[in-house]
């Protein structure tokens, strides 16, 4: 089942026209800028947190995205991508998204341990002068 699944993925991006679909690379590229902001900025809370509620408002209007480009995709498109499935838009945006979102949820967690491994030792301070 896995040589099917891998066959099945190589012909999904065999159909897929980089060549003449260059918007295509735009969505790459988008995701790969967000995945460098957030790693750059893994220490700043709030703009983690900002990108997070970005993400979960495009994967939440995934659907209409897709629908929307489903409808105008010969403005941009050489070829229709945006089947009712959303088997597309999904691979290519909302999959790499929620790979994002939990790099983000494990940067937020990562931060969150941290504060706690500093509160305890303070609290180990507290007592140890206390007891002096």
């Amino acid at each position: 089942q896995d040589s099917s699944l891998l066959t099945d993925l190589q012909a999904f991006l065999d159909a897929v026209d980089f060549k003449n679909d260059p918007w295509i690379y735009g969505i790459v590229a988008g995701n790969c800028f967000l995945l460098f902001l957030v790693l750059v900025f893994r220490s700043s809370t709030g703009l983690l947190s900002m990108l997070m509620l970005g993400i979960f408002g495009v994967v939440q209007m995934s659907e209409r995205i897709n629908a929307a480009c489903a409808k105008n995709w010969k403005v941009f498109s050489s070829q229709n991508y945006f089947d009712s499935a959303g088997i597309f838009i999904s691979f290519f945006l909302t999959g790499p998204l929620v790979i994002v979102a939990l790099i983000i949820v494990i940067c937020l967690l990562s931060q969150a341990i941290g504060l706690l491994v500093q509160l305890k030792r303070l609290e180990l301070r507290q007592t140890c002068k206390k007891t002096d």
